[in-house]
């Protein structure tokens, strides 16, 4: 299930580091929109196989073009990662955001109990749904999934633009596991 030569490590060099991963094309726009990438600092990458995906891997490119997948972000906690890397993200039961305008589309985002998949491209907003659920040794970790998400498959809310929506899973392929040590206050 994982390609350890795609393993990764964000040291303090990559801090303020970002480049575009994507592009989205907003209603309201001529032309699409670069998608900015900030790599997760701190973080160590696992990457997954992504063979199951097929032969064509322009999705995952590093371009700044229509046919690259967006990179974003799924906090979760150790007991979902198995199911997700078997079948997939799974919709959430609260859809806060359902109903609601989307900034990309103009258009409703979808109603209802698991109707969205969410995430974001800010992993401080993941780190929040990263529960500290993982403890190994002592130390405990947040977990994130790094995920390419079709652009043309996306929505996000007018009120939030950290977060995005996704109605169909097939628009989500998550590539990496992140992992970071939570540091413990001192007393």
């Amino acid at each position: 299930m994982f390609n350890p030569q795609f393993n990764m490590e964000c040291g303090d060099s990559f801090r303020c580091k970002y480049e575009v991963r994507g592009q989205l094309k907003f209603y309201n726009q001529q032309n699409p929109i670069d998608h900015i990438y900030h790599f997760p600092v701190g973080y160590k990458g696992f990457a997954l196989n992504i063979e199951r995906y097929g032969q064509d891997k322009s999705w995952i490119s590093q371009n700044a073009d229509s046919k690259t997948w967006i990179v974003l972000f799924h906090g979760t906690q150790e007991k979902t990662i198995e199911g997700i890397m078997k079948h997939n993200l799974a919709p959430r039961l609260r859809n806060v955001f359902g109903g609601t305008m989307c900034r990309i589309t103009n258009t409703k985002i979808k109603e209802g109990q698991n109707a969205n998949f969410y995430q974001t491209d800010e992993k401080a907003v993941a780190e929040c749904y990263a529960k500290v659920t993982s403890t190994y040794d002592g130390k405990s970790f947040h977990i994130i999934f790094q995920s390419r998400v079709d652009p043309q498959g996306v929505k996000s809310p007018i009120q939030e633009n950290r977060y995005y929506t996704v109605e169909d899973n097939q628009n989500i392929r998550p590539f990496r596991i992140l992992l970071k040590e939570i540091q413990q206050k001192s007393q």
